[in-house]
């Protein structure tokens, strides 16, 4: 087991993650922004985009549903 971190190497651990895993490090978003996706493949993102997007709320609720309590 690990043991608990602080709030700043919590924060410093997130941004780590972050600079190499973050979405806009992706190959298909290099391409996106150059402007080299074909229009299906923008449909395509949006969609997936959009579902994504519309379902973040349910988990965020069922996430907290199953928390028993918040510690500091």
């Amino acid at each position: 087991m690990t043991a608990k971190l602080s709030r700043d190497e919590f924060e410093e651990k997130l941004r780590e993650i972050g600079e190499t895993q973050y979405h806009n490090n992706h190959p298909y978003h290099h391409r996106m922004y150059q402007g080299q996706c074909s229009i299906d493949e923008i449909r395509a993102w949006a969609l997936n985009r959009f579902c994504y997007q519309r379902i973040i709320p349910v988990k965020d609720a069922l996430i907290m549903a199953r928390l028993e309590g918040i510690e500091d």
